[in-house]
């Protein structure tokens, strides 16, 4: 498959691509980093886009809807199209979830929610037609939880799995012992390390992993744990320096503002990703640190403010996070 051009990257983020062309380009990604650079741009354009204030809409023109309201409607006959639509939810609800389940890819048996799957030595993968795959490693232990509509839940309560999904984000989760992944419209790894870790790894898209006090949201070619305790960790990129992720990792368990320069100190501008997950973990001097750390090295768009981000807003945060991801992909 040829490079992924940029309407059908924008096609995919906005979640406009038919069943077949999204699980190829899904497949493409995998193996292509040049297009998983370009999507990671041009999801950042979105997202900025997105964070943009709204244009005020032009009050409408009423005595030219007055007369459209005024004109005569055909009749309809209710009765026969009552009955066909009811008719037409019926067998949705007969036949969908048999129809579109998942299904072991080994012999298409179904897997009803409540089941549990366990492996051996060899890994084990079910499809959910138009929704994406799993891939259950080895020593692993698996349920399929829950169902709630298109929502499809799983708990991960041992060994890892690797997930493909072609469905629109905030529709699959996996519960661990210590985290919950929330899909973003991606594919990763997942593994449960022992009862009090969990380790991710996004290869396409993004994911949040979210916990009893933080979320950690993390994007392709990046990495978070999360202990049972303390919830995720701060997300880091996998080609972070070594100095800098033991200084993060200092930081994380002493919590004291002698290792917190040293984040700083070794922080490349792309690791600005693991900066901004700072902001919501600190406190008083160690935010306003960090705060007026990133504000050199990344200038805030309007509306952002250094007293917003000091109180730690959500608009705000996000706002700058979609600003600043194009420096992020850039490095």
């Amino acid at each position: 498959m040829k490079h992924l051009d940029a309407q059908t990257q924008q096609a995919f983020l906005a979640d406009e691509l038919d069943v077949e062309k999204r699980s190829s380009v899904l497949d493409h990604l995998q193996h292509c980093r040049k297009c998983q650079n370009q999507l990671e741009w041009n999801r950042a354009g979105r997202n900025l886009a997105l964070a943009l204030p709204p244009v005020e809409v032009p009050s409408p023109n009423w005595s030219v809807l007055a007369k459209r309201l005024e004109q005569p409607k055909p009749k309809l006959r209710f009765g026969y199209g009552l009955i066909t639509v009811l008719t037409l939810i019926a067998l949705f609800w007969v036949f969908w979830p048999k129809a579109n389940s998942w299904r072991l890819s080994s012999d298409q048996k179904r897997v009803a929610k409540g089941t549990w799957l366990r492996t051996a030595d060899q890994p084990v993968q079910l499809q959910r037609e138009a929704f994406g795959s799993l891939t259950l490693g080895p020593q692993s232990v698996l349920q399929l939880a829950d169902i709630r509509g298109p929502e499809q839940h799983f708990y991960l309560q041992s060994g890892s799995l690797t997930a493909v999904i072609e469905a629109p984000p905030r529709l699959f989760f996996v519960q661990t012992p210590a985290v919950l992944a929330v899909d973003l419209g991606c594919v990763y790894d997942l593994q449960v390390v022992d009862t009090e870790w969990t380790e991710l790894i996004v290869r396409v898209g993004r994911v949040s992993m979210q916990g009893p006090h933080f979320s950690s949201e993390v994007p392709a070619n990046a990495r978070c744990r999360a202990s049972k305790s303390r919830g995720p960790q701060v997300p880091i990129y996998l080609d972070a320096p070594f100095e800098f992720v033991a200084a993060l990792t200092n930081w994380e368990a002493s919590q004291r503002l002698a290792d917190l320069d040293q984040v700083l100190a070794k922080a490349r501008p792309r690791d600005g990703m693991s900066l901004w997950h700072l902001i919501a973990r600190t406190q008083g001097e160690a935010r306003q640190q960090v705060v007026d750390f990133m504000i050199d090295m990344f200038p805030m768009p309007e509306p952002v403010t250094r007293s917003a981000l000091l109180s730690a807003d959500p608009k705000t945060l996000e706002a700058w996070q979609a600003q600043m991801e194009w420096d992020w992909q850039s490095q």
